[in-house]
């Protein structure tokens, strides 16, 4: 994207996520008042406006963003752990790291993994400030740089700054958790603060990073310093750690996601079964255990699936090739193609001429961007990109 094109997506992007942000925030608001109930999710909010396949498209999205996170998190463990220890494979990384994350599968409290992802902050600041401080004081700037890229580099930018950015399907637990939420605006300003803030820390390091390595950086900034120095070898674990402590959240809510829809419908088949049947107490007990135990054995089924097929996309793709890919198509949709679409069919009674040409405008931008976004991405992981 260039020195200045990089700033100006990282804040329009972040202008934009704070638009439809208070947008979700608003029909959140506006469902759980007609359902009586103050914890209604993305999905409920989408069946609410558009209907089962709006839900089902939430759904996917969210379902794809988090599998797709996950394995580039894995991506990038197994990229960085080899270029620390060039004698070890990418497949044997992946082994080994799947092996450390089986006991997620079992796992039922979280809490300490919770207190972990409390380091996943300071591994990052220290990550950032380390890259900074080591390019400033051994290399020297890039002769040839850049303030705007080409079209398709700067396409091809879009998606890893939505995966950075655009987290609005991961905040609805925290809008119900928060009492901010309880007051009108109050959520919207804190989001606009946190998000801001991320766009300064970030556009500061992506400007250090272009100044220095110019625009043959690659997607994991940390493993293109040349030679080998203790500080940075600690500063790519660290970051390692970080996505290992955070990688079983996105666990716990693709598995959520999938146990409530492929659960929900297998235990209605077994009930409606099971009324078709005979009264009898002791074989309705002996009915009621072998579900439980059916049930226990799906879950089990389900979560292994999930790491099996996190451990592959991580092996087979590249980090930077899953960030662009699920930041162009899943957070894009969430973030700004289906905000304003629910807006103006819901919401439209109350939507001033301004309000909505805005969300019009978001809508036009997110579909446009995300398109020309996800076909070079497509067609850099194909080899046709340039």
């Amino acid at each position: 994207m260039g020195l200045a094109g990089g700033v100006i997506a990282v804040f329009g992007i972040t202008g934009l996520g704070c638009i439809t942000m208070a947008e979700l925030l608003a029909l959140k608001r506006h469902v759980e008042v007609q359902r009586g109930r103050g914890d209604a999710s993305y999905s409920d909010v989408a069946r609410a406006t558009l209907g089962t396949w709006g839900s089902g498209v939430v759904a996917f999205m969210a379902l794809t963003a988090a599998l797709g996170g996950m394995a580039a998190y894995l991506a990038y463990v197994s990229t960085t752990l080899t270029s620390i220890y060039p004698s070890l494979s990418v497949g044997l990384v992946i082994a080994i790291v799947g092996l450390c994350l089986l006991p997620l599968v079992w796992l039922q409290d979280f809490s300490l993994l919770s207190k972990l992802a409390g380091f996943g902050t300071a591994a990052v600041l220290v990550g950032y400030t380390v890259t900074m401080a080591y390019a400033a004081l051994t290399m020297k700037p890039d002769k040839h740089l850049q303030f705007f890229t080409s079209f398709s580099s700067a396409a091809s930018g879009f998606g890893p700054i939505a995966f950075l950015l655009c987290i609005h399907f991961v905040t609805f637990p925290l809008m119900t958790a928060s009492r901010a939420s309880t007051v009108e605006g109050r959520f919207e300003r804190l989001f606009a603060v946190s998000a801001i803030a991320a766009a300064l820390i970030n556009s500061l390091f992506g400007a250090v990073g272009f100044v220095y390595f110019g625009s043959d950086v690659s997607s994991i900034v940390l493993n293109d310093f040349p030679g080998r120095h203790w500080c940075i070898d600690a500063t790519r674990m660290l970051v390692c750690i970080d996505l290992l402590c955070t990688y079983p959240f996105l666990f716990v809510a693709t598995s959520h996601m999938l146990e409530t829809v492929l659960l929900l419908q297998k235990e209605t088949k077994e009930e409606a079964a099971m009324t078709l049947e005979s009264c009898d107490v002791v074989k309705a007990d002996e009915q009621a255990r072998d579900t439980i135990l059916s049930s226990d054995a799906y879950r089990l089924a389900i979560r292994i699936a999930i790491l099996a097929i996190s451990m592959v996309g991580g092996y087979e793709g590249s980090f930077g090739g899953l960030v662009s890919l699920v930041g162009d198509v899943s957070l894009t949709t969430l973030a700004f193609i289906l905000p304003p679409i629910m807006t103006m069919k819901l919401l439209r009674a109350e939507l001033t001429c301004a309000r909505l040409a805005v969300n019009f405008g978001v809508l036009v931008i997110g579909v446009v961007v995300g398109t020309l976004s996800s076909g070079f991405t497509v067609a850099n992981l194909l080899g046709y990109g340039s």
